[in-house]
């Protein structure tokens, strides 16, 4: 079954729940009526007949609500008492609401800006043509001292000086676009 024909026998279900009960009920009676003629034919008495098609199929109710969970109904109306259970909960307590909202907010923006620093760093590709081919020059001060970033003069010597490389650029990486230098 396709997933639209699916939905919409689920809303069907929801916004005409008789109709789907009615439906039920009549393909339950379709089958007990042709279980019962089938025993009739086998020479069970009528009354005798039905009494065994119906046992046969078990509690009619259960099989019907079972149907109509099966159909959607059962499922959709469940969810929208939910929601307005937890509608009408969140109208009662105005600031547990208030707390929930803020820190749904919160956590949905900083979700966001993390990512986006992320995707900016680490998802994003590198804003030059052969990024295979780049390497990064640090510079290292003493024997003790961090690896830092090149000074603008040792820069300039560099890019000035240098014959091994096409092109010679500087990135700032922690910006939302690259600056470059050079």
């Amino acid at each position: 079954m396709s997933g639209l024909r699916f939905l919409l026998r689920r809303f069907r279900a929801l916004l005409h729940p008789q109709r789907v009960h009615d439906e039920i009920a009549e393909e339950l009676s379709f089958h007990i009526d042709r279980r019962t003629e089938d025993n009739i034919r086998s020479g069970i008495p009528p009354a005798e007949a039905r009494r065994e098609a119906e046992g046969r199929f078990g509690r009619l109710t259960g099989i019907r609500e079972r149907g109509y969970e099966v159909r959607g109904g059962r499922w959709i109306e469940s969810f929208l008492q939910d929601v307005v259970y937890g509608l009408r909960v969140l109208r009662r307590n105005p600031v547990f609401t208030l707390t929930a909202v803020v820190t749904l907010g919160l956590g949905i923006g900083l979700n966001t800006a993390l990512f986006a620093i992320f995707e900016g760093i680490l998802i994003r590709p590198l804003p030059f043509d052969h990024p295979e081919q780049l390497f990064m020059v640090r510079e290292k001060t003493g024997p003790e001292s961090a690896m830092m970033r090149l000074s603008g003069p040792d820069f300039d010597d560099i890019r000035d000086q240098s014959r091994s490389f096409e092109k010679i650029s500087e990135v700032l990486p922690y910006l939302p676009t690259p600056l470059r230098r050079g």
